[in-house]
């Protein structure tokens, strides 16, 4: 439906070139070929296009008016357009879009949610709970966006703000009550969701990651403490984990003693000079700095005095939410959860230590939106599948066979937390096959190849969307950190438990894998979960961690014996 150009503009800071009372708009458009007769033209500066270029093509297929930036006025030709003048067109877009499609996150209860991981299985666990109250849940994830049984493939984890409010408005129309988003850093930082305010947001963690776009540790935490300190409305619940394995104390009283003496972050520089010294990740620090920045971030919002109602979680700890009596099995969790106070019973098929915090983080936000704890215990003991996420690979028939799990891992921190949960399991031999992504942050394969070292039995590096780098050389870097662990390069055709492969073909890598698997071991697939492609620099093409490995597995089991392994 047409809107006047005026109606829209309220809220943003801008000039005009020319007047624009009586101005009509059919559509808000940032790219140039969806450029229609009647659409507002807002020109980004992106990293391979900028839209200030295309202001004559774009006045050609009829565009009506244009945004364009302030700092770009003396340049640009005069044109007969209108040209309306703003600081940062990221910023405007944001709030022309959540305008012009009559602001849809207001009659929605909105979930945000961020953190380096957990965000996924967080939102399929919210998902069940949401649905369990009686209520219509909308999600906009990772994975896929869907609602009321529609799914419809994820661009990006957190859409531009033009597909994300129009997507928020077909919810809404659709009958959806509470939309569950995962909110990214990079959206964050480019100001996706300007125009949208919070009823609740959930922390779970920061760790390394997306340190080629954000720099160092430092600029990335600033990104998401933005979901709190900016998007979340001052009487909404915030909810952060805080998870700390060296003390017990709540941390409202331990936050400035444990914060401000924990080791100086390192620079992305100082980190690569030390991963090409063959130093890997070290396990306490990496769980020292998940920790801290829960802390850090619950004691900044807490200051601001925004009016936000703050939920702590974690395992063992002084918190809202706590975990005891935890149990782990390679089929289920279990734990008694104390919910402010009021035990709840856990019996969750989602394996590990990790996704016990994902339901921790979740039980506070349905907490925080008042829900109640009978009603939050009997969603979470339907059993929930979260595709690519420690997903369990099963074949037909009752022949034993190794335990093959394929997860989404694909940081030093998500690694070494899936490894650990594996290794509790107590397998005869863990053996794990993992890459790295190309055109990303270069700094974590070597901390990567040390935690699979220190914590596998076998190591198979190989392929993981290498996109426009050499695998090979990629793969040589994680070897670094294996080598830095003290583990040996084994044959192929080996049955040593102990021991690493390069093996740049992903299919042949999973197959080896499972072939020097035993019944008693476990296997793990890690960086890709549910993706269903391989990129490199000759292009994209189909594939499936999950389909390689039952076919895989299905042709151990036909083998019909256990390979024995060599003494």
């Amino acid at each position: 439906m047409p809107k006047l150009l005026t109606d829209i503009l309220p809220g943003v800071d801008y000039t005009a070139s020319q007047p624009l009372e009586g101005i009509a708009i059919d559509s808000v458009c940032t790219d140039s070929r969806r450029v229609t007769a009647g659409s507002l033209f807002v020109c980004i500066e992106g990293t391979v296009a900028d839209g200030h270029a295309f202001i004559a093509t774009t006045a050609a297929q009829g565009a009506v008016a244009i945004v364009a930036n302030r700092a770009r006025q003396a340049t640009l030709p005069q044109q007969a357009l209108p040209i309306v003048w703003v600081d940062d067109t990221r910023k405007a877009v944001g709030d022309l879009a959540a305008a012009f499609y009559e602001h849809p996150s207001r009659s929605l209860t909105m979930i945000g949610l961020t953190g380096t991981n957990g965000k996924t299985t967080t939102s399929f666990i919210l998902e069940a709970i949401i649905r369990e109250a009686g209520s219509v849940p909308g999600v906009i994830g990772t994975i896929n966006y869907r609602y009321g049984g529609q799914e419809f493939p994820a661009h990006f984890t957190t859409p531009e703000p033009l597909e994300l409010q129009c997507l928020l408005r077909e919810m809404a129309d659709h009958g959806v009550t509470h939309v569950i988003m995962e909110v990214s850093s990079h959206a964050l930082s480019m100001h996706r969701i300007r125009g949208i305010s919070f009823d609740s947001v959930l922390f779970t963690n920061l760790t390394r990651d997306h340190l080629d776009f954000h720099v160092d540790m430092e600029t990335y935490y600033q990104a998401k403490k933005l979901l709190f300190s900016k998007y979340l409305r001052s009487n909404g619940n915030g909810v952060i984990l805080v998870d700390d394995d060296n003390s017990t104390s709540h941390p409202r009283k331990s936050f400035q003693r444990t914060f401000e003496s924990r080791p100086r972050q390192q620079s992305s520089e100082e980190q690569r000079s030390e991963s090409a010294k063959g130093i890997g990740l070290n396990a306490a620090w990496n769980n020292e700095t998940e920790t801290a920045w829960g802390r850090r971030l619950y004691h900044e919002i807490n200051i601001l005095g925004l009016g936000h109602h703050l939920l702590t979680c974690g395992i063992e700890t002084d918190s809202d939410i706590t975990a005891r009596d935890c149990s782990f099995s390679v089929q289920k969790t279990n734990a008694i959860i104390m919910a402010m106070g009021q035990p709840l019973a856990l019996c969750s098929n989602l394996v590990g230590a990790f996704n016990l915090k994902n339901i921790l983080g979740a039980i506070g936000v349905a907490i925080g939106l008042g829900l109640e704890p009978a009603l939050i215990a009997r969603a979470l003991a339907t059993p929930l599948y979260v595709p690519g996420r420690l997903e369990a690979i099963t074949i037909v028939g009752n022949q034993p066979h190794p335990a093959v799990f394929v997860d989404y891992a694909h940081t030093p921190d998500a690694l070494h937390n899936v490894l650990v949960t594996l290794r509790q399991l107590q397998p005869a031999k863990l053996i794990v096959v993992f890459g790295c992504g190309g055109d990303r942050d270069p700094g974590k394969r070597q901390m990567m190849g040390d935690i699979a070292g220190r914590l596998a039995d076998t190591i198979i590096i190989t392929a993981d969307n290498s996109r426009s780098e050499s695998t090979e050389a990629i793969v040589a870097q994680i070897e670094q950190g294996v080598l830095a662990s003290g583990k040996p390069m084994i044959n192929r055709l080996d049955r040593s438990p102990a021991g690493y492969a390069i093996i740049c073909s992903r299919s042949e890598a999973i197959a080896l894998a499972v072939a020097l698997a035993q019944k008693s071991d476990i296997v793990l697939i890690s960086g890709k979960g549910h993706e269903t492609y391989q990129i490199s620099a000759t292009g994209k093409i189909f594939f499936d961690d999950r389909q390689e490995a039952a076919k895989c597995l299905s042709h151990w089991s036909k083998q019909g014996k256990e390979l024995e392994r060599e003494t």
